[in-house]
């Protein structure tokens, strides 16, 4: 038992397991934080909000999860509101991706 101490010591908290997937929340993150500098006026920093939308529906689709829909719904919310020509229809599919990901977030918690 001894012997064990020194390598339990080493290896920190990876042996025991997490309430939540890292990746997952990390995407979540992520994307959370790139909605909210979106601007309907400027359309210059939607790239970088699309990849992590993209990232969060293909590792929700590669785990086979329950919420595969609501991230496709969030990722057609954000396209339509990037394509939009009118400001406010763009604010409208804005604010529909913000509930998404809100519901996602309720969904996820724990895991």
């Amino acid at each position: 038992m001894l012997r064990l101490l020194p390598i339990l010591l080493l290896a920190g908290c990876s042996l025991l397991p997490t309430p939540h997937d890292p990746a997952l929340v990390s995407a979540w993150v992520n994307t959370s934080q790139e909605l909210s500098r979106i601007n309907c006026e400027d359309r210059s920093n939607w790239q970088t909000l699309t990849r992590h939308v993209e990232f969060l529906r293909v590792y929700a689709e590669f785990r086979n999860d329950n919420q595969v829909k609501a991230t496709q719904g969030l990722q057609d919310n954000i396209t339509k509101a990037q394509a939009a020509g009118n400001p406010r229809v763009c604010e409208h599919n804005l604010k529909l991706a913000r509930s998404r990901l809100d519901v996602l977030k309720t969904a996820w918690s724990g895991r």
